[in-house]
């Protein structure tokens, strides 16, 4: 009994403690992709469904989108560049042909400014409306003569077949014609298409239709494509259009950003329409002051 008592007494060892049962932990859809087959498709599903869908960019707007994460925050020379932008885009829309083209003729580099800027707007637009005047000439005979007024960098006479005269205020490469759009260099029904894509920005704009009823053969086509915020009333553009001299076969207003027109010549000599009805018909783009 007095062993039994001094084994009892005997300290026992201390027990090791156990260590604790892994927890499951949960897991968000992106970890869960990493391990379970074939689900990588429905994550990256989910992950579309829950983000919002950008906003598309205005005609003339100037930001960035949210959903870019691999681009960087816009510089404050971009700010910059942005901002004299909007400054030229303005005064052109507030100025006459005339007075831009010797704005131009002054200061070259502004030009080179204004379509750096205007190419940075392109590329956040849904839809380019020169790639429709390409599409559009794509089917039309290879012997036409076409006329792109406000032509840019004249990528419409470096992506069709028939021969094109590009006008612009500025000659930016050797496509280009520098001229005022009011008072071309062509002769009187010479040329079978005449194309206005976001070009109708002078305050004197119905002379620029007058000049295309002028250099157009009997029957030629009139293509116009504008912003549509510019347009108070589409029909009350139409009706100027009509005044000058044309019949309306088509417009197309299904794009928020940009209305379409397609117009032949039917007079034999263009009609003058008041300034004043016209100004009020197609505005100016005014931006916000920052």
């Amino acid at each position: 009994q007095q062993q039994q008592r001094q084994q009892q007494k005997k300290p026992q060892p201390p027990k090791q403690p156990q260590p604790p049962k892994p927890q499951p932990v949960a897991l968000d859809q992106k970890q869960r992709a990493l391990e379970l087959p074939g689900a990588d498709e429905s994550a990256d599903e989910a992950d579309e469904t829950q983000q919002p869908e950008p906003r598309r960019a205005l005609p003339g707007e100037h930001f960035v989108p949210k959903k870019t994460k691999s681009k960087s925050k816009p510089t404050a020379h971009d700010r910059l560049a942005g901002a004299r932008f909007r400054m030229l885009n303005e005064r052109l829309y507030t100025s006459s042909g005339s007075e831009a083209y010797g704005l131009f003729r002054s200061n070259p580099d502004l030009f080179e400014v204004y379509h750096e800027g205007f190419k940075a707007q392109v590329k956040r637009w849904p839809v380019n409306p020169v790639n429709t005047m390409v599409k559009y000439l794509a089917d039309k005979p290879v012997d036409w003569v076409v006329v792109d007024m406000g032509c840019g960098e004249a990528l419409i006479a470096q992506s069709v077949q028939q021969r094109v005269h590009s006008f612009d205020m500025v000659a930016c490469n050797p496509y280009v014609t520098a001229c005022d759009m009011a008072h071309t260099p062509l002769k009187k029904r010479s040329v079978n298409v005449v194309v206005f894509c976001l070009s109708l920005m002078g305050t004197n704009y119905v002379e620029y239709l007058m000049e295309a009823h002028r250099i157009l053969v009997k029957d030629g086509t009139l293509k116009i494509a504008e912003v549509s915020s510019r347009m108070k009333d589409p029909d009350s553009f139409v009706k100027i259009v009509l005044a000058v001299g044309f019949e309306v076969v088509s417009q197309d207003l299904r794009n928020p950003f940009f209305a379409e027109f397609e117009f032949v010549k039917s007079t034999a000599s263009p009609r003058a329409v008041e300034e004043v009805d016209a100004a009020d018909v197609l505005r100016p783009c005014i931006y916000k002051r920052r």
